[in-house]
């Protein structure tokens, strides 16, 4: 197959050079290159484009011959073109990157191999343009994500098979208290990572392998000799033939202060509701019983074993009213709450215990609801006032005997007052009569008995 042609016309002697037997395979590689390639002359007029260069700047190889190379490039002026052409002189070749400007007006960012050449005593300028906008995206994403590595809060590590740290970010240092140079070529295991020692490191690294990534805590040595606990995310990575492991690591003292601290209260609160004086049982929006203390199964009359996981529909519970009536299960306290959704006050309830007897409790129950406004969970608190109940109802019976005598005695004073007013009267006829019969009064005083 004959190779077309270069457009040479416009120089006799690119013409002859072209026309020579020992260059015909070599113009055939230039036409069919994938990469543009531009022949110019001292005053960086275009004598030769071929394909690939016409189609990267979008125009027709006719267009381009006798065109200004300055006028395609943004990064070289005309007052530039002299220095330039100077510099391709004396040494021979340059490779640079610039910009060359595409028929449309686009951009576009490529690499110039620019060859000095002297042909039957002219300079020229043989160039290969390859575009690399790819490239320069490829690079460019390449640079952000290293900077985003390198500047990440937590810190990073590259480490190879045999557990040495070949890359270590910023924030790795910080938390180590070393600088790069000490931290990188140290190993993973037993100088900083004190959990996995040298014979533990081949196996965790085939775990690593088997699984593309792991996630644990461990603990970090720091220069010090202080510990830190760290969450760590183990990625298994391949580059260029060989096994490495990117590794996550993020500082979690805060949080295990936190914890700590969290458990500490918990325990206390739950010390504190364990020994409160007052039952307290906390239920599922099902009723079902979560959590209950001591205080609840005395005055429920309960084992520990009776109590947990009960609804509140279970038979166990027999609860009445203060009159002494059978309460139905939608007037339980928590069915209640959990029926209304709103909290319920000092409400009396009377328990008929299992080993039998009856105590009384003063209940108050609220509902506490999550981040979704969603029912979580029902507490309800109650005393035992069995006491107060009995004293009320000894007090009631009291009340009832004293009115009793009140009124036996009511009776008994109107009785001798009645005596006394009869007493008086039978007193004022005898005077009376003793007055018609001429005689003297035996009573000098009427109101005396």
């Amino acid at each position: 197959m004959n190779a077309p042609a270069p457009p040479f016309d416009s120089s006799p002697s690119l013409a002859s050079l072209a026309a020579h037997p020992a260059v015909s395979f070599s113009q055939f590689a230039l036409e069919n290159t994938t990469d543009g390639v531009f022949w110019s002359n001292e005053e960086g007029v275009i004598e030769f484009v071929n394909d690939a260069a016409a189609q990267l700047l979008g125009y027709t190889r006719e267009e381009l011959l006798g065109r200004p190379v300055l006028s395609l490039v943004t990064r070289l002026s005309p007052s530039d073109w002299p220095s330039y052409w100077a510099r391709l002189r004396s040494e021979g070749q340059l490779t640079y990157e610039t910009e060359q400007i595409a028929r449309d007006g686009m951009h576009i960012v490529v690499e110039v191999v620019a060859n000095h050449m002297v042909w039957e005593g002219k300079d020229y300028e043989f160039g290969f343009v390859r575009n690399i906008a790819e490239r320069k995206r490829a690079e460019e994403t390449l640079l952000f994500n290293q900077r985003a590595i390198e500047q990440a809060a937590d810190a990073v590590y590259w480490i190879a098979r045999s557990g040495k740290i070949e890359y270590a970010n910023a924030a790795a240092c910080e938390m180590l208290g070393r600088t790069k140079t000490d931290l990188i070529g140290r190993n993973i295991h037993d100088e900083v990572d004190i959990c996995i020692s040298a014979a533990d490191w081949p196996r965790h690294w085939e775990q690593l392998k088997r699984s593309g990534s792991l996630f644990f805590e461990s603990r970090h040595l720091t220069h010090d000799g202080s510990i830190i606990p760290v969450e760590t995310r183990a990625n298994s990575i391949m580059r260029e033939g060989e096994e490495y492991s990117c590794v996550f690591v993020r500082d979690i003292s805060e949080r295990k202060r936190t914890e700590e601290s969290l458990r500490a209260s918990e325990a206390q609160h739950r010390n504190l509701l364990l020994n409160l004086n007052a039952g307290v049982v906390v239920h599922a929006p099902d009723t079902t019983i979560q959590l209950h203390n001591r205080r609840a199964l005395e005055i429920l009359g309960l084992s520990p074993g009776q109590m947990s996981g009960k609804v509140a529909m279970d038979f166990t519970w027999r609860f009445v009213h203060e009159d002494g009536q059978t309460m139905p299960l939608e007037d339980y306290p928590v069915m209640r709450v959990r029926s209304s959704l709103e909290p319920l006050r000092d409400y009396v309830v009377g328990i008929n215990r299992p080993l039998g007897g009856i105590a009384w409790a003063l209940v108050n129950a609220f509902p506490e609801f999550d981040e979704a406004s969603q029912l979580q969970q029902i507490v309800v608190t109650f005393v035992d006032i069995t006491a107060r109940k009995v004293a009320e109802t000894r007090l009631a019976e009291q009340l009832v005997e004293i009115r009793a005598r009140h009124d036996e005695l009511d009776r008994f004073n109107r009785a001798m007052v009645n005596r006394e007013l009869r007493m008086l009267e039978l007193k004022q006829e005898i005077n009376s009569l003793l007055t018609r019969l001429d005689e003297i009064p035996r009573y000098t005083s009427t109101h005396e008995v």
